[in-house]
């Protein structure tokens, strides 16, 4: 059977004339430009906070009366160019409105990085990655002050969140994942590394996309094991149809930080991917630019070929063409979901 399979796969492929390539881009780096406004804002116990704005073009403002907004949880350095730059790719790209939270506080001078985890930086972090409560504090008062600005629209307001800040997303989930404030959260590579707490709500109702790197020790086997039982349990919801979609993707051979464009472990194709599953996912939980737009349907034609390593062996497949089509394509071969008893 095995054999069989792959001589047609092989037949399949030998019909076809591929002569194109298409590569993946990079979604940013560091000469992207920085199109932000500081905001000040503060959290439930009057810290002061400052966040980075970045609103749509007039065009996409003017095409719909209150826009969707994605708000960027940061990484351990704060909201530095790396989330000023995503905040302004969410509104050039996307067309939402962008805006890097600020999980620290307003002027509170970072320790120093040099010693990692175990030095007076890593100390400083994980008296919030370690306090989910705080934490999702911190979240919140950046998703009231979005939903409160006058063109956002306050039921499209998603998270994302990159390494420290993707521990956020997962720590807010756990704790405040039955609030209807948001439409979906995104970790990117979140740090899930040791005793990092369960969920404190009876359900989690909002829709929840990980994105992790396979040899990322911050998420490794046992940590994502645990995550996606948590999600299971909470999210999923044993013979009821109103379950809360969520999954994870995981991107093989691939490191820690592998969006972050000022990391050693950028990985080009990683954050090109990621950012696509993001966009696409922030793009559903938006209902946002769902209008039909597809143009008429491609025609199908019947094609006869032949498996020249089994004796010429007759078959038949259908082939459909875009209308527009100019010069070589890319094909895509979809095979049966069965095949037949005797085949």
């Amino acid at each position: 059977m095995m054999q069989l399979l792959r001589s047609t796969i092989s037949a399949i492929l030998t019909s076809i004339l591929l002569e194109c390539t298409t590569a993946l881009t990079a979604s940013g780096g560091p000469s992207y430009p920085v199109n932000v406004e500081p905001h000040n804002y503060t959290d439930s116990e009057g810290v002061l906070l400052q966040g980075f704005l970045s609103l749509p073009n007039e065009e996409t403002i003017n095409r719909v009366s209150k826009s969707p907004a994605v708000i960027i949880v940061h990484d351990r350095d704060g909201p530095d160019t790396y989330e000023r730059q995503r905040a302004t790719l969410i509104a050039n790209e996307l067309g939402y409105v962008g805006f890097a939270a600020d999980i620290f506080g307003y002027g509170v001078a970072l320790p120093d990085d040099g010693q990692g985890w175990d030095g007076a930086r890593g100390e400083f972090v994980r008296q919030y990655s370690s306090n989910a409560t705080l934490f999702a504090n911190r979240i919140q008062a950046a998703v009231d002050y979005v939903r409160g600005l006058e063109y956002v629209d306050e039921a499209k307001v998603a998270l994302v969140g990159y390494c420290f800040g993707g521990t956020g997303v997962v720590h807010y989930l756990n704790t405040r994942g039955n609030s209807t404030d948001l439409a979906g959260v995104c970790a990117v590579h979140p740090s899930l590394f040791g005793d990092w707490g369960g969920p404190v709500v009876e359900r989690i109702d909002v829709p929840a996309l990980f994105l992790t790197g396979g040899s990322d020790f911050l998420t490794g086997p046992e940590a994502m094991a645990k995550l996606e039982t948590d999600m299971s349990e909470k999210a999923n919801r044993v013979n009821s149809s109103n379950s809360t979609p969520w999954e994870t993707v995981r991107y093989a051979k691939i490191d820690h930080a592998f969006s972050n464009w000022f990391s050693e472990n950028y990985d080009e194709r990683a954050d090109s991917r990621s950012w696509e599953s993001f966009a696409r996912f922030a793009s559903e939980v938006f209902e946002f630019g769902t209008e039909d737009d597809s143009g008429p349907e491609p025609t199908v034609t019947l094609v006869n070929y032949t498996d020249g390593m089994d004796g010429d062996y007759p078959l038949t497949g259908y082939v459909a063409m875009p209308d527009d089509q100019d010069g070589p394509t890319p094909v895509i071969v979809i095979l049966p979901g069965k095949m037949d008893s005797d085949g």
